[in-house]
């Protein structure tokens, strides 16, 4: 499970419906939500086992995560691998896309981007 930062009691589940990713209440019990890491925390792949899909950035600034079958992403391979960031004091750490650090997973609601 991965949990929303900014949106406290949320975590990020892959849509049964299409290729995007959606905040649900952390008591949900939906298949969609569980994540494997491939990997090693510097460099890994997302898979969701519902999906039978991996997580893919997109690239940009405001590019989009969406689930996409593996060796696939708009980015090649590289838009498949993902990296944890430094643990933040209240222990929580960044998902970001291995392709550019500088971009974390963020939620959009609205107008206001959150980080995830």
């Amino acid at each position: 499970m991965i949990q929303s930062g900014a949106f406290r009691g949320y975590k990020l589940c892959a849509s049964a419906e299409d290729q995007y990713l959606r905040l649900k209440p952390l008591l949900a019990a939906d298949g969609y939500c569980t994540w494997r890491q491939w990997g090693a925390d510097s460099q890994f792949t997302l898979y969701n086992p519902a999906k039978d899909q991996v997580m893919a950035y997109t690239g940009g600034n405001e590019g989009l995560v969406v689930m996409v079958d593996s060796g696939t992403s708009p980015l090649g391979v590289n838009g498949e691998l993902w990296s944890w960031g430094g643990e933040e004091s209240w222990g929580a750490r960044a998902l970001q896309s291995f392709s550019d650090s500088g971009q974390n997973v963020d939620a959009k609601s609205g107008t206001v981007n959150r980080s995830v």
